[in-house]
């Protein structure tokens, strides 16, 4: 038979591994609720932060898709919404909740700041081949015009392709298709217009 002290040890060993058990349980829900709680945070804050950024990308878009009907794009307030843009999404939160497409948007906006300066340089060798100092139009200044319209017009589509795609993987794929097609279209245009030249 066993003693009392062996029956006292064998319940205290059966209730601390009981306890443990308990509190280990206990420990993986409370770390289970943790987070699950912090989960609905960052959903929270990732429905927040896209809302505003697709809005936003939405807005810049539209401002850009005058420019392919104008064939002419103003570099400064081109500049200006593309940086007011980057310093948007150029954070700690956006980069928390928009990992997964984070890259792609930083890129994005690189590659349309390089687009601004492209134009910039672009307009700057285009206008003295087109206007004389005191403002009259150059032998051959209609091709020139032409030429500078047509890049300028490929360029703001090249911008715009670069977008849709990430205004489709922010949730609007119905905007992310038209801001494609008007890309597509301005490339045609554009391609056409070079072949006039």
């Amino acid at each position: 038979m066993l003693s009392a002290l062996a029956v006292a040890l064998i319940t205290a060993w059966v209730t601390h591994r009981f306890t443990l058990t308990r509190e280990r349980e206990k420990d993986a829900r409370e770390k289970k609720r943790e987070l699950e709680r912090e989960q609905r945070e960052h959903d929270r804050d990732r429905a927040v932060v896209v809302a505003d950024l697709l809005e936003r990308l939405r807005a810049h878009c539209q401002e850009l898709r005058p420019w392919i009907l104008q064939k002419n794009p103003q570099t400064p307030g081109w500049h200006a919404a593309n940086q007011e843009l980057m310093r948007h999404v150029d954070n700690t939160d956006a980069r928390r909740v928009l990992a997964d497409i984070y890259p792609e948007l930083m890129a994005a906006i690189r590659y349309e700041a390089k687009s601004i300066i492209i134009q910039q340089r672009q307009q700057e060798e285009s206008i003295p081949k087109i206007f004389d100092e005191r403002g009259g139009r150059l032998p051959r200044a209609d091709v020139e015009e032409h030429h500078f319209r047509a890049y300028s017009l490929s360029n703001v589509a090249d911008v715009l392709e670069q977008y849709a795609p990430i205004i489709g993987a922010l949730g609007d794929e119905k905007y992310s298709r038209e801001i494609g097609n008007t890309a597509d279209n301005a490339h045609a245009i554009a391609h056409h217009m070079f072949r006039e030249v």
